[in-house]
């Protein structure tokens, strides 16, 4: 009876062991396909993550075509696992969304040149699946980091923009809109005419129109390497930093190919239309070193609820990401979306055009 009482016993204890045996060699064949994928067919993970006791594919993109596959959600219940973070971020894409399509109209009176106040504090309303609004600000949390509500509740270091200077730069230049790509690319293309170089020069023309000092670098970061963008990017942000000290570092995107190409976010103001812009703010949750993150975030947030006030819509919620994104060398630095494929130059190039009557209405 003794012996048989311990065999019944031990069933689901050998059972267990052996269930936790098979999903650890399952990770590491995962891995080693990754690698395998990765060094054959130049297909990389953007993330993956073992955190909270699951194992987490956020998706994977393939170099090839410059093509990025549909979104992967997989998840492993791994509840014996401590936290764990495996991701490159330097070779992270942006933000992939899987809305089709996204039109506002809004009709508003003509912005007054009064000056603007800020609020002593913005009002937080905690949300769900880690969303909260901050002010008029609404926010994706992404990071999966537990905030701290009473200093996202302060405006940022920077309140006034008199004599703010600006360097703007592409990390992913040559993407490009609706009807732009080069023969055999996907929405990219090498014509700085079409590309994003050509809407950071729209910023910087309605920038300098307005009296701010600005730097466009037009470097193809992502070309002919894509992979390598984002170091190749911190690099030449690197270089001017050490010349100048710039109060803004804006690095000007597209959003990301998603599988819906006609994904065109757009808000229509008084008949005229302009892609939607969308903050993208990097914390340190994948482990790099990344301190001063939340000031980057009270930036951005005090900028987004200045628009929401002037163009309500414009701004699509504010997106703070597990990755860094280059944004340490700077506490106003950002990765600004200017609209998704689906878009137009001229689109994108309004919406910059707006941007930059929000933040010369902190000088007014």
């Amino acid at each position: 009876m003794f012996l048989g009482d311990w065999m019944i016993n031990a069933k689901p204890f050998v059972f267990k062991q052996m269930l936790e045996n098979m999903i650890y060699f399952l990770i590491i064949l995962i891995i080693v396909l990754l690698i395998f994928l990765t060094s054959v067919f130049g297909v990389r993970v953007i993330e993956m993550k073992l955190k909270s006791g699951d194992l987490r594919i956020k998706y994977i993109e393939t170099s090839a075509g410059n093509l990025i596959t549909k979104i992967i959600e997989t998840e492993f219940p791994l509840s014996s696992i401590s936290e764990v973070f495996v991701a490159n971020e330097l070779n992270q894409n942006d933000a992939i969304t899987t809305n089709i399509h996204t039109e506002l109209k809004v009709d508003f009176s003509p912005i007054s040149k009064t000056k603007y106040q800020l609020p002593d504090k913005y009002e937080i309303i905690i949300g769900e699946n880690g969303g909260v609004q901050i002010g008029n600000c609404k926010v994706t949390n992404y990071s999966k980091l537990n905030l701290d509500f009473e200093e996202l509740s302060k405006t940022g270091k920077i309140s006034k923009f008199d004599n703010a200077e600006f360097l703007i730069f592409h990390t992913h230049a040559t993407e490009c809109y609706s009807g732009c790509s080069d023969e055999g690319s996907n929405y990219r293309t090498l014509n700085k005419n079409m590309n994003m170089v050509e809407v950071g020069k729209e910023l910087t023309k309605q920038l300098e129109a307005r009296g701010f000092e600005v730097t466009h670098d037009e470097t193809l970061h992502d070309y002919p390497n894509y992979n390598g963008s984002y170091q190749a990017s911190l690099q030449t942000v690197q270089t001017y930093a050490k010349k100048h000290n710039y109060d803004f570092v804006l690095d000007i995107h597209r959003d990301a190919l998603s599988s819906n190409l006609n994904y065109a976010p757009t808000i229509d103001i008084s008949g005229e239309k302009a892609a939607q812009l969308m903050f993208v703010i990097g914390t340190d949750a994948c482990g790099l070193k990344h301190d001063e993150w939340m000031e980057n975030l009270k930036l951005a947030v005090m900028i987004q609820n200045r628009a929401n006030e002037m163009y309500p819509g414009l701004f699509r919620n504010l997106n703070l990401s597990a990755s860094r994104y280059n944004q340490h060398v700077s506490d106003g630095a950002f990765i600004i979306e200017v609209g998704a494929t689906g878009n137009t130059l001229e689109e994108a190039k309004n919406a910059v055009s707006l941007l930059a009557n929000i933040i010369d209405s902190f000088n007014t």
